[in-house]
């Protein structure tokens, strides 16, 4: 009986041992962003992991379990031949998460979910890339780790027909008794973890180095997480501690009052009592309609100085709006993004559990209706509950569209979703102002779109069908009598992963903002430096309605107001401003850019934001 127990342990301390091996060849696979980490760091990303390794094994240790019990009952060798059977399957279904995984990482910066391993099978170009050949040995890879993990457990566990020769226990029912205990414990850590509030990737998190963060999940535990079809299970938000004060460099020398001293949350610069000093509206009350397209850098709008040949239609409607030169993204990822631009809140990640004001829940008070629409499952990530939450009442999502329109393994193209909110408006009756948020989602990998226009390039080509939806969109708005009193905002989540820019530069988080619309009196450029935070208070300034309540976010048309843009992330933080661009860096503990007319003038400003963000 000894030697099956033997067995029972030995499968539960090989998947163990598998998925810890996993982390640093994920990491070795993406050295390029962890050569800089140290040896301690390796073997933190493995121990810090094996929390979630030692539930991800559990779930899969519970089927030999059941099989060895068969063993007690009888001598027949069909425990050996269903048992390779389970360990081929295993094999594979680990092999592919975890190929799939370090395949998806670049583009997502994110972890392995149900979604895109699910599009291993239903479109595998979305997880390997376009190419066949990248397809082929993106297979290759899963099919060589799945051989080589049954290999291990074929001559750890199965080459042998000891148990088969072994004598039958003298009370076959006592010691299968004893199997469903040892069964029975191992169901604890499997039930808690999937529990509604056990699946929590963020246990494996231990730095604010987000990618380190990220080795150390395990993939089966992170896909397990997002997967909705058994209780509806969702990938958490990333949580990242607050970066420890050092004794010296940006955060060293602490005075007091820093925000004060340069007046940073002084409502009466930066709050209800500031008017902006320039009215750009001619309706105090106009619809609001927010066009968020997904990873939408400024680079490739011509107007910004990018490709003119990719938004052709934006570049066109440019004269005809406001355009803000120099805003930029609070972060790198696309639903911090949506939490800066509806809450007005600059660090998104840290801020997420807490009260915050909504831009739409604002409006909704002064008699607006609210609607939101995207051709993406918001259930399966949990932005429907955020986005109830801010106040939306209505929803337009993947789910409203035919099988015809689904054409990618994330949901539906832009086209389709926008033809949706055209019917709505065409047939609107309503005369309650509204504010509608429209998502795009086709310029993402593997950025396979219905169009063809800019064939050298498929990354710009998706941008290129991202812009011709809206251009369609707004020329057919244009003819609708809602126009004239509608103020239509067209921006970007974040800076997806296309172009490749480093982290820690300027250009890595510029985003366009576009005005345009019938309620709209003024066209022209605006200069002033800003964030995605600040469109909240810029609107609702506009609107004459406070917002004292963002406390974070700033009036971009007012004169009285600082204007600047933060953004942080996993290993630094920015601050840029017309005078001076300081960009610091964690690692090193030193700033990496410091340019501008001013050189060093933001050093207090980023060290007040940081303050007040460690201390709210």
């Amino acid at each position: 009986m000894k030697l099956r127990f033997r067995y029972f342990l030995l499968t539960y301390v090989l998947f163990v041992v598998i998925f810890v091996l996993q982390k640093p060849l994920f990491m070795l696979r993406h050295l390029s962003q962890f050569k800089a980490s140290s040896f301690g760091e390796w073997m933190q990303v493995m121990w810090n992991g094996l929390s979630l390794d030692l539930s991800a094994a559990a779930w899969l240790t519970v089927i030999p379990g059941l099989l060895l019990m068969m063993t007690i009952w009888s001598r027949k060798k069909i425990w050996r031949r269903l048992a390779k059977i389970y360990f081929a399957l295993a094999s594979l279904l680990m092999a592919g998460v975890f190929v799939a995984d370090m395949a998806v990482y670049p583009d997502s910066g994110s972890k392995l979910t149900a979604g895109s391993f699910g599009a291993l099978f239903t479109e595998p170009t979305a997880v390997f890339g376009g190419s066949v050949w990248s397809v082929v040995g993106g297979f290759l890879a899963v099919l060589i780790f799945a051989l080589v993990f049954y290999v291990i457990f074929h001559l750890s566990l199965l080459s042998s027909n000891k148990l088969e020769r072994k004598l039958l226990p003298l009370n076959p029912l006592l010691f299968t008794l004893l199997f469903l205990v040892i069964e029975a414990v191992l169901l604890i850590p499997v039930f808690r973890s999937l529990s509604g509030n056990g699946m929590d990737i963020s246990k494996a998190f231990f730095t604010d180095n987000k990618r380190l963060n990220l080795a150390a999940v395990n993939p089966l535990y992170s896909t397990v997480a997002t997967w909705q079809g058994k209780g509806g299970f969702t990938l958490p938000d990333i949580k990242l501690p607050v970066a420890k004060k050092k004794s010296g460099g940006l955060f060293g020398s602490k005075k007091k009052n820093d925000a004060e001293a340069v007046g940073l949350f002084d409502p009466a610069v930066n709050g209800e009592q500031a008017k902006p000093s320039r009215m750009v509206l001619n309706n105090e009350r106009p619809n609001v309609l927010l066009v968020v397209m997904k990873n939408m850098p400024a680079s490739m709008l011509g107007a910004l100085g990018g490709d003119k040949n990719v938004t052709i239609c934006l570049n066109e409607l440019v004269p005809q709006g406001l355009l803000f030169n120099h805003v930029y993204a609070t972060g790198t990822e696309a639903k911090g993004g949506l939490r800066a631009l509806l809450n007005g809140v600059v660090a998104p990640n840290a801020d997420s559990k807490m009260p915050t004001p909504s831009l739409v829940n604002t409006l909704r008070k002064e008699g607006y209706l609210a609607a939101h629409y995207s051709g993406q499952d918001i259930d399966g990530t949990g932005l429907r509950d955020e986005l109830k939450a801010d106040g939306f009442q209505g929803f337009v999502t993947e789910k409203d569209f035919s099988k015809a329109d689904h054409q990618n393994s994330w949901g539906v193209h832009d086209f389709p979703v926008f033809n949706a909110l055209l019917a709505e408006l065409r047939s609107e009756k309503t005369e309650k102002p509204w504010v509608r948020m429209v998502q795009t989602a086709s310029a993402q990998p593997p950025y396979t779109v219905p169009y063809r226009r800019v064939k050298e390039q498929v990354e710009n080509n998706a941008f290129a069908y991202g812009d011709a939806c809206v251009g369609h969109f707004i020329s057919e708005l244009k003819k609708l009598p809602q126009w004239e009193k509608t103020l239509v905002v067209i921006t970007s989540d974040a800076v997806g992963t296309y172009p490749k820019l480093d982290e820690l530069s300027a250009e890595r988080y510029h985003v366009p903002v576009l005005l345009l619309g019938g309620a709209l009196k003024e066209t022209g450029t605006v200069d002033t430096y800003g964030s995605q935070a600040d469109l909240a208070a810029t609107l609702l300034a506009q609107m004459g309605i406070s917002h004292k309540d963002f406390t974070y976010s700033k009036d971009m048309l007012s004169d009285a107001a600082p204007h600047f843009a933060y953004f942080g992330t996993a290993n630094g933080y920015g601050l840029l401003s017309a005078d001076n661009q300081l960009i610091f860096d964690l690692k090193t503990d030193k700033a990496v850019v410091d340019a501008g007319k001013e050189e060093g003038k933001n050093k207090d400003l980023l060290k007040a934001f940081r303050e007040k963000l460690e201390n709210k």
